[in-house]
């Protein structure tokens, strides 16, 4: 009797897919959501920012040590939710999360998070990003002209837009 290898295409699924449905099932056995049967929405959105950053190549990433990501509001559960990214890698590099209640640029950061409630202050960021090789994620920003990636609602769902 002789035994096939499995295809590479399965070994490939295998290796990658499992890590980040055991992240998603983290995230639910973690929600705080009032149903518990639901993914909170901070959640959720930070499984999306996990799945897109898998999926970015940044210009100067074989010289990164680490994927920096900075996370400038106060909303406590998103940066919880955020923080167990912390326990992640993406192409080997670890995830480092910073909290900002003030937004500073700090240099060689890939992503930069900005909650709902610091949307004013959109423009300015931008601005300063500006030919930095910096992803900046929003929430509910109708400021198409500066916005990358931005999550919303649309009939009690979370979606985002490129």
């Amino acid at each position: 009797m002789t035994f096939r290898k499995p295809p590479t295409l399965h070994r490939y699924y295998c290796a990658n897919l499992w890590p980040a449905l055991l992240l998603l099932l983290s995230f639910a056995v973690n929600t705080h959501a009032i149903n518990k049967n639901e993914i909170s929405p901070e959640n959720l959105k930070t499984s999306y920012i996990y799945n897109i950053l898998k999926n970015i190549t940044w210009p100067n990433e074989a010289k990164l040590k680490e994927f920096s990501v900075i996370y400038y509001g106060d909303n406590a559960l998103y940066l919880k939710s955020l923080r167990l990214l912390q326990q992640q890698s993406i192409r080997g590099k670890k995830i480092q999360i910073t909290s900002q209640k003030n937004f500073n640029i700090i240099p060689g950061t890939q992503v930069v998070i900005i909650n709902q409630n610091k949307n004013n202050d959109l423009k300015d960021i931008s601005r300063r990003l500006l030919k930095s090789n910096t992803l900046i994620i929003t929430e509910n920003n109708n400021d198409k002209a500066n916005v990358m990636i931005n999550f919303y609602r649309h009939d009690n769902h979370i979606k985002f837009e490129v």
